[in-house]
């Protein structure tokens, strides 16, 4: 499907809405015509809710009888629970790779499971294939549902998932005969972020808007009312939140009804759980669903708006915009309670401090911003108000911060707008 438009910058953020129907960002609407909805934590950190017994979609198929698994290939921690969030206290799900993930942070069997993984070739994490192999024979006469989620083969370095061409290849055609009876979806969480590609203009469209593609069993594919639907839904705007829904409309209504009655959306049977999105097995709305509708904050949106440069008369503007900016950026750092270990910034004044204005309606507008900033040149995006204050407080890293921040912190959430004093201080010997 062309336009699914991620919710959030983060895997984190993305996860909680197709995989927990949850939101946790605000969303404002930038036209000023509806409130802001809040998102479902609302002053709580979401990283400190337990999500047990709660919304999780495995765990609602794994009560009706089908075998669970997931599997990711990031070692230091889960989509749920990094870098320091609770996620869940019992396992969700059958089988799962934290026994794994526990062996690779132990300094005595590090280093024997990282030659294993050298012998057996398992670069960019695709050991969860093989993983998925024994899951899929050991369950071949039950319903399952799995999860795989691949982080290392693309996350620093885009050229790199031309590495997964032929294992994910040679990985389809063993199982075809699973896959060939199965519901799947191969996508991604967002868009690639780390480098200056996401500065363009086609860069920037798809970090916004992840791969998707939805395949369904062989038995259905003469199903003229379920084509016609994902045919039609596959120009459609559609969002994670759409995702969930789909999935529920799977494990409920769609199969029970043997996928017969696809006129119209459906209320699904789920008690305190208001699903937010749509499923895409049934029509859409004729028309193309807003960002706030679908509950998606305005700095991730795909919808197209009305751009222009400012004038040359702009400069008072755009000086109070770069103050608001470098004094948001700095809060992080205090918010996130690194000062001690991160050197402030300050905008590189070498560089463009790009402003676009972006207007919402005849009368309003924001202010779209792209900055870099020293030391280190980080590159940042944010909207702002015309109070010249960013949006949402959202500030958005656009290149690599790994061998600038994670030198003196590995885990804080705010470390993308980290660049540790360590490093400042190795520069000046």
């Amino acid at each position: 499907m062309k336009f699914l438009n991620s919710v959030g910058g983060d895997s984190r953020s993305n996860a909680y809405a197709f995989l927990l129907n949850k939101q946790i960002n605000d969303v404002i609407d930038i036209f000023g015509k509806n409130r802001i909805i809040k998102n479902d934590y609302e002053n709580l950190n979401s990283c400190d809710i337990p999500l047990d017994n709660t919304t999780f979609i495995q765990e609602y198929f794994k009560k009706m009888g089908y075998m669970t698994l997931i599997g990711e290939d990031f070692m230091q921690g889960g989509i749920f629970n990094w870098p320091y969030c609770i996620g869940f206290e019992k396992p969700p799900v059958h089988h799962s790779l934290s026994a794994l993930q526990v062996i690779l942070e132990r300094s005595d069997l590090k280093g024997l499971t990282k030659k294993i993984f050298r012998e057996r070739c398992y670069s960019k994490g695709f050991f969860i294939q093989e993983y998925m192999d024994d899951f899929l024979q050991k369950y071949k006469n039950k319903l399952k549902f799995s999860i795989l989620w691949h982080s290392y083969i693309l996350h620093d370095e885009l050229n790199s998932i031309f590495a997964g061409d032929d294992l994910l290849y040679d990985y389809f055609q063993r199982n075809e005969a699973y896959f060939n009876n199965s519901f799947n979806i191969l996508m991604g969480d967002h868009g690639f972020k780390m480098s200056y590609f996401v500065g363009t203009n086609i860069g920037s469209f798809e970090y916004m808007n992840p791969y998707f593609i939805l395949t369904i069993p062989n038995e259905l594919k003469s199903n003229k009312k379920l084509l016609k639907n994902l045919n039609e839904n596959s120009n459609k705007h559609i969002s994670h939140f759409d995702i969930y829904a789909t999935l529920i409309d799977l494990l409920t209504i769609a199969s029970k009804d043997n996928f017969k009655n696809l006129d119209k959306q459906e209320n699904f049977p789920i008690i305190n759980n208001k699903i937010k999105g749509l499923s895409l097995l049934r029509p859409l709305p004729e028309y193309n669903r807003t960002c706030y509708e679908m509950r998606i904050p305005p700095q991730y949106c795909l919808c197209k708006v009305n751009i222009k440069k400012p004038t040359t008369s702009f400069n008072k503007e755009r000086s109070k915009l770069a103050k608001g900016f470098i004094k948001a950026l700095n809060n992080k750092l205090i918010v996130g309670n690194l000062t001690d270990k991160c050197s402030p910034m300050k905008l590189d004044e070498t560089e463009e401090f790009k402003v676009e204005i972006i207007e919402t309606n005849e009368f309003d507008f924001i202010y779209k911003i792209n900055a870099i900033t020293l030391p280190g040149q980080a590159r940042y995006l944010a909207l702002m108000n015309k109070n010249f204050e960013v949006i949402n407080d959202e500030i958005i890293r656009t290149n690599i911060y790994k061998d600038q921040a994670e030198v003196c912190e590995k885990k804080s959430l705010y470390r993308m707008y980290c660049y540790c004093k360590i490093l400042v201080k190795n520069e000046k010997k």
